[in-house]
């Protein structure tokens, strides 16, 4: 079972999108600390996007239609919505496991292409949905 805090941001995540939802459309899954890791500079820096060459918190909810990317910058608390995705565009590249019980989640976002999301050991099942949600094996 997850911890309170988790549970609490958890819910703060679904109030971010809720508002946003269509008519019969279902939150299905909710990684509320998935942050992107640090983009190498080889290429320069970059400061816009989902994916940065600093460390951020990018919380991901999966409807049954859409995948939002929310934006929260160094801290987990969402700030809005940074870009939105159907589903049907999103392709689950892979997951692998990362160090205490964190996995690393690697998303084919259009018009950003591969993009990491590392998120943490309470989040296993969810991650699983999402990996069932956009049809990989």
């Amino acid at each position: 079972m997850p911890p309170k805090a988790a549970i609490r941001q958890r819910e703060a995540v679904i109030a971010w999108v809720d508002e946003l939802l269509r008519p019969n459309e279902r939150v299905l899954v909710v990684l509320p600390f998935a942050g992107t890791p640090p983009r190498s500079r080889a290429q320069g820096k970059v400061r816009e996007g989902i994916y940065q060459t600093n460390r951020r918190y990018r919380p991901l909810v999966a409807t049954d239609r859409r995948l939002f990317v929310l934006d929260a910058g160094r801290t987990p608390y969402p700030a809005g919505v940074l870009a939105t995705f159907p589903l049907e565009s999103v392709t689950f590249v892979d997951v692998t496991p990362r160090w205490l019980g964190q996995q690393r989640v690697r998303l084919d976002l259009p018009g950003d292409g591969v993009v990491p999301f590392d998120v943490g050991r309470h989040e296993l099942d969810d991650v699983a949905r999402l990996r069932e949600l956009l049809g990989a094996s």
